[in-house]
C-alpha cells in the first residue's frame, strides 16, 4: 500500500491514563508509544489514529484491571466510564505532540469516523 502510495493510518489504542495517584501505569509515553510512532514515520505511515480509553460500565471479565485503575475514571457517560476531560486532552496532546515531532498528524478515532463517512447516506 504505501509503495502504491496509498495512504496509510495505524490505530494506536487505547491511551492509558498515567498520573494518578494509586493507579498504575500501564502505558509509557517514552517506552511505548514513542518506539511506536518512530517505527511508523520510518516505514511510510501517513498519520495516526488513538483515543484514550474507556471502561464499559458493567461487570466485567477483567476486574483485577478495573480495580487497579478505577481512579481514572471519573466519568460515566452512557455505558462507558471515561477520564476526565482535562486528563483526555492531556493524553491525546502528549500524543499528538510525539506524532507531530516525527512529522505525522494523529486523529481522535471520532474525528475519523466521521471523516470517513462524509456524505454517506443510509
Amino acid at each position: 500500500m504505501i509503495e502504491k502510495n496509498i495512504p496509510v493510518a495505524i490505530r494506536m489504542d487505547p491511551l492509558f491514563p498515567r498520573s494518578i495517584e494509586g493507579c498504575p501505569e500501564y502505558q509509557s509515553l517514552k517506552e511505548d508509544l514513542q518506539p511506536l510512532v518512530s517505527w511508523a514515520a520510518q516505514t511510510g505511515v501517513s498519520y495516526v489514529i488513538s483515543s484514550p480509553l474507556k471502561l464499559v460500565y458493567r461487570r466485567n471479565t477483567v476486574s483485577w484491571f478495573n480495580r487497579s485503575i478505577i481512579e481514572g475514571f471519573s466519568e460515566v457517560r452512557r455505558n462507558y466510564r471515561r477520564m476526565a476531560q482535562d486528563l483526555q486532552k492531556k493524553l491525546f496532546s502528549d500524543a499528538q505532540d510525539l506524532c507531530r515531532h516525527h512529522g505525522l498528524s494523529l486523529e481522535h478515532c471520532f474525528d475519523n469516523i466521521l471523516k470517513r463517512n462524509e456524505g454517506f447516506v443510509t
